[in-house]
């Protein structure tokens, strides 16, 4: 038992300083320099092989494959191949490092890293026609292995040389010879055939999935055999080009080659312009609008500027329903069309100035004034008016101007700014005058007792003196009599008149006035006397036919009796007295029989001297009198 114990314990002690004496190898042997290699890969007259890396797990005896990341799939920096035309080729560039980690091609490991895990290099089978492929070799001797259609290669984990790997053939007995065909890379600008990109645009190349040429503006090889894959694409123009193909070009190579045609259009710049004043400006803008067509299609409606400079040359153009705004005219013809041809094309609308007339018209008053003519969108100052106008009630005062004659306020005022407004060409201002007020008054009637006890007073006088005005509606509270004296008729002694003058002024200062007599009759000052609504003293009195043509002081009509003023009252009064009757006791003419009793006559009198005769004062008076006095009709 103790010898067993023995052998154990000794077996434990060697592999723990194995293991430490392990450790202490690496920590004194690693050196990041003495693990770098370059991997070559030589197809020697071949093509089509393809590389990646794996590594395998030490486990049980058993290897367990295992994919590498993505920094270690295909050959990396420094990592290259041999074509079959004896040329280098890079076939992937990582450009990252890694610590701890392989890089492809240049191997940066430790080796404690390597513990338990074995890299491989996966080698794809080339081809090579009349030769059958042998194998690779590598100049340290390794050999490969078979793993899922590749030859894997244990690269190792230690320091050591580069490694190149050679494609090994065998020849057939009799190969038919070999056919290559090209894969060229063309172009078409604005529709012309060109053998390369020229200086217009740049492409990728990729022969069987591997990048052969990057930003080129050629490529032209003629070496490629059938079932050779390609690619052309980010495709790009230069400045000034512009590259309308699709995004790539691809397919797989037959016996008739690949010739590939990326097309690409010049860019040409088109501008729309006005012309204005002898010079064409950089827009349509404050002038006009127009509508823009580029190859049928709307491009701009109504718009103000049009300015492009990504046309295709040999693009189609139209420039149509051209408009001015207000305050210009067009004078171009309908419309433009045309190919873009030139670098730069430019159509320049004429346009100018819109001329204006502007009439005066005197709208009732005296004068004349000559129109202006006008070419601009801008406030403009009004002349002077020298218009005048005359009523029966004195000067209008000029206020203004409006489009309107009717108006009653001036929309424009005199040497003040007007403004054209859109569909206007010829105008006509009216002048706008506020008139003098109208007075309407009549002479007034008043007794001596009236005179003398102050009855005339102005607003006595006013009850029978209207005014009216255009613009004021108020205008008759501003009545009144100028300069009135209430003294001047208390001293009145006997009958006789004066003159009164009615004044009014409306609100543009414009003041009008009328005279008018007031007379003083009836010279029995016991008594006041009635005054009619139009200042007429009236009474009623009875007379005969014999007293019809005598004068007022023999018993006759007074001199401003309606019935002898009034040719209508005069005629119905002659009619009346000629009324008698015959000698067989009948009337000459016999309408209505009426009987008033002495009474009923001085009442009549006062009803007649409060209404008036017949309808005078008011409306329903004699309706009212044939009511009243409706017992005494027989």
């Amino acid at each position: 038992m103790r010898k067993k114990r023995y052998y154990l314990s000794l077996v434990i002690i060697a592999l723990y300083f194995l293991l430490n004496q392990h450790q202490m190898i690496y920590a004194e042997e690693i050196n990041e320099l003495d693990y770098r290699r370059l991997i070559y890969i030589n197809e020697n007259g071949g093509s089509g092989a393809s590389a990646k890396w794996m590594y395998t797990i030490d486990s049980g005896g058993e290897n367990d494959w295992e994919t590498a990341g993505s920094w270690w799939n295909g050959l990396g920096a420094g990592g290259k191949y041999i074509d079959s035309t004896g040329n280098w080729h890079i076939i992937q560039d990582f450009s990252n490092s890694y610590t701890n980690q392989i890089q492809i091609g240049e191997m940066f490991f430790q080796r404690v890293d390597c513990v338990g895990i074995t890299p491989r290099l996966l080698l794809s089978t080339p081809s090579r026609y009349g030769y059958d492929f042998a194998g690779w070799t590598i100049d340290n001797g390794r050999t490969g292995e078979a793993h899922d259609g590749y030859t894997a290669f244990n690269v190792g984990c230690y320091a050591g040389n580069n490694l190149t790997f050679t494609a090994q053939w065998t020849p057939w007995e009799n190969p038919t010879p070999i056919q290559r065909f090209p894969i060229d890379l063309n172009s078409y600008l604005d529709n012309e055939q060109h053998w390369d990109l020229s200086s217009f645009g740049t492409a990728d190349v990729y022969i069987n999935e591997i990048k052969v040429a990057d930003d080129v503006e050629d490529y032209c090889q003629t070496d490629f055999l059938t079932g050779t894959t390609y690619m052309i694409n980010d495709i790009k123009a230069k400045p000034g080009y512009a590259y309308t193909g699709p995004t790539f070009f691809s397919g797989t190579l037959t016996d008739n080659g690949a010739w590939l045609w990326p097309t690409f259009v010049t860019l040409v710049t088109f501008d729309v312009n006005a012309y204005f004043n002898g010079i064409e400006q950089g827009y349509l803008s404050p002038w006009g609008t127009a509508d823009v067509y580029i190859n049928g299609n709307k491009v701009v409606e109504d718009g103000a500027d049009y300015y492009n400079v990504n046309l295709s040359k040999g693009s189609n153009f139209l420039v149509n329903d051209i408009k001015a705004n207000f305050g210009y005219d067009y004078t171009g013809p309908a419309s433009f069309s045309g190919t873009l041809t030139a670098p730069y094309t430019s159509v320049a609308l004429p346009f100018q100035l819109s001329t204006f007339t502007i009439q005066f018209d005197a709208n009732g008053g005296q004068g004349s004034m000559n129109s202006i003519v006008l070419n601009s969108t801008l406030l403009e100052n009004l002349p002077s008016n020298t218009f005048t106008k005359a009523t029966t009630s004195g000067q209008s005062k000029f206020i203004g101007w409006s489009k309107d004659k009717n108006a009653t306020v001036a929309s424009y005022k005199e040497n003040g700014k007007f403004t054209f407004t859109s569909g206007e060409s010829i105008i006509t201002l009216f002048a706008i005058w506020d008139d003098c007020p109208v007075i309407t008054a009549k002479d007034r009637y008043y007794t001596l007792y009236e005179a003398k006890n102050g009855i005339i007073t102005q607003a006595n006088l006013l009850t029978t003196v209207t005014a009216t005005d255009d613009k004021d509606s108020n205008i008759v509270q501003n009545l009144k009599v100028a300069d009135f004296n209430p003294n001047e008729f208390i001293q009145f002694t006997s009958k006789g008149s004066s003159l009164v003058k009615y004044q009014v002024t409306d609100s543009a200062s414009n003041t009008s006035s009328v005279t008018a007599t007031v007379y003083i009759v009836d010279t029995d000052d016991s008594k006041k006397g009635d005054i009619d609504s139009d200042g007429t003293k009236t009474y009623v009195r009875s007379i005969g036919k014999k007293y019809l043509m005598a004068d007022a002081e023999n018993g006759g009509l007074e001199e401003t009796s309606v019935w002898r003023t009034d040719s209508q009252y005069n005629i119905l009064l002659v009619e009346i007295l000629n009324n008698t009757k015959k000698e067989d006791g009948k009337w000459g003419s016999m309408a209505q029989t009426w009987e008033f009793t002495s009474q009923n006559v001085e009442k009549v009198k006062e009803y007649i001297g409060r209404s008036g005769i017949g309808n005078a004062k008011h409306e329903d008076s004699l309706d009212r009198f044939l009511t009243i006095y409706n017992f005494c009709k027989k």
